[in-house]
């Protein structure tokens, strides 16, 4: 199995339990050429009437911040979104933003760079890089959100 890393996306924290999608957004646009940089802040403010209660943005609101960002993107069940999925899309498209929804009812959102045999992601709960064995952990998510720059 070969790797394939692209550039390591900027650490973001985000601000509050629930922000992990704009923290991701920040992350994602300073890494990708085609977007202009957005902060995390900026994120928050431009798209707060998609928000819910918390400042999470769910998932059913994503096409207006993709439509903003120019992300072409699409739901992939957890089964399929393995090793070969992460590199073809990393390669063809670029830096992945990824949502999806957690065993607990919440979801969350990351920035996906690499895969290696583990996928490399930015996650911003924790405000770095974090390596993961992705076959297994999509693998119990029924739905995940993967877009990518739309060229």
């Amino acid at each position: 199995m070969a790797s394939y890393y692209l550039a390591k996306p900027k650490d973001v924290h985000q601000k509050t339990n629930w922000t992990c999608w704009a923290a991701a957004l920040e992350s994602w646009s300073y890494v990708v050429p085609q977007s202009a940089y957005y902060a995390q802040a900026d994120v928050l403010d431009m798209f707060s009437y998609l928000t819910d209660n918390n400042g999470g943005l769910p998932p059913l609101r994503f096409p207006s911040v993709a439509q903003f960002f120019a992300m072409k993107y699409e739901v992939v069940r957890g089964s399929d979104f393995g090793y070969s999925f992460i590199e073809t899309t990393l390669c063809w498209f670029g830096h992945m933003y990824v949502a999806y929804n957690r065993t607990d009812g919440s979801s969350h959102a990351v920035v996906v760079y690499g895969a290696a045999g583990k996928c490399r992601e930015l996650d911003g709960s924790m405000g770095r890089p974090r390596n993961h064995a992705a076959a297994s952990f999509f693998s119990k998510i029924n739905a995940i959100l993967a877009a990518y720059p739309s060229m």
